[in-house]
């Protein structure tokens, strides 16, 4: 299984959200699974907005030979994540407060 985690942080940066997302990916590539981790870089820059249709195609970028994409944010990360989740008809879960939820966001 390929698994797409989005997230808006992820180490070298520094913070909670950051450590999770390091932790749900070690712990994922543990149990055999392929991953790969998206974050927010030059998009941090960018107006709001722009920066949420730029991570949207990054997203779609990222689509190819995944079967599931994990949002660790419910607008940031998730909103972009679960648009280019249903175009695709990838299986979506996004994260709030470390308890996931299948399905949609609605």
């Amino acid at each position: 299984m390929r698994i797409l985690i989005a997230t808006g942080i992820y180490p070298p940066d520094i913070g909670g959200p950051a450590t999770y997302a390091k932790n749900l990916a070690d712990e994922f590539l543990r149990r055999g699974c392929g991953v790969k981790v998206i974050t927010y870089s030059i998009e941090k820059k960018l107006p709001l907005g722009i920066r949420h249709f730029v991570y949207f195609l990054k997203t779609i970028f990222n689509f190819r030979k995944t079967s599931v994409i994990i949002a660790l944010d419910t607008f940031s990360v998730g909103l972009p994540s679960v648009l280019a989740a249903k175009i695709f008809r990838k299986k979506k879960y996004y994260s709030h407060r470390r308890r996931f939820l299948v399905g949609k966001l609605y």
